[in-house]
């Protein structure tokens, strides 16, 4: 119970492979009833100056969270974020 949540039923895993000039667009992850989201960074020997942060938007602030090998992100989702 990672996530502090109820996590049982389905599951809808998704893998994505973002190459040199790839990047993600702002978004939601809120999809029906999914309540946690994660990114499991699997790239070694990752350069700061590459970016990948993994950002937070909000209002006041955007905190991020830089690639790691093998750092798994969970996070809560609902339908403001």
């Amino acid at each position: 119970e990672l996530s502090g949540r109820r996590c049982g039923g389905e599951t809808w895993p998704a893998a994505s492979w973002y190459k040199p000039g790839s990047h993600s667009l702002p978004h939601s992850d809120w999809a029906d009833r999914r309540t946690v989201a994660y990114v499991w960074h699997l790239t070694k020997d990752w350069k700061h100056g590459w970016g990948g942060h993994l950002y937070w938007m909000s209002e006041t602030s955007f905190p991020f969270v830089p690639p790691s090998f093998n750092t798994l992100v969970l996070f809560s989702v609902n339908p403001r974020t």
